[in-house]
């Protein structure tokens, strides 16, 4: 959809939300704020509006903000601890290097 009401619209329907009143409360905005948004107008539409906007309605920011990707987030597999680590020893060394260095960069910052 090309305009960010167009895909506002849209999302609002598939969530089964057609009053603009019950989707501005979830989000924290007046109805007359949400009607423009529809309209393509947008006051207030900041970021957090935006993630806001998002979650109630189960998009992506992306798409919502500017039309860009899936419009849906994938579902992510849960995986157990024996599942991850018979995946990790079937890598190759500079694969097995990368998750290292990854799993240290989420450590670090896990201890911020």
């Amino acid at each position: 959809m090309p305009t960010f009401g167009g895909r506002l619209r849209a999302s609002m329907l598939a969530a089964g939300l057609t009053e603009t009143e019950s989707l501005a409360k979830r989000v924290g905005v007046s109805a007359q704020v949400v009607r423009k948004w529809l309209r393509s107008e947008k006051p207030a539409l900041s970021a957090e509006n935006i993630v806001s906007l998002s979650e109630v309605l189960n998009v992506r920011v992306l798409w919502l903000a500017n039309g860009r990707g899936p419009i849906h987030s994938f579902t992510v597999k849960e995986y157990t601890e024996p599942e991850l680590i018979s995946a990790f020893r079937t890598l190759g060394a500079k694969e097995k290097i990368l998750v290292r260095d990854f799993i240290g960069l989420l450590m670090r910052y896990q201890d911020s």
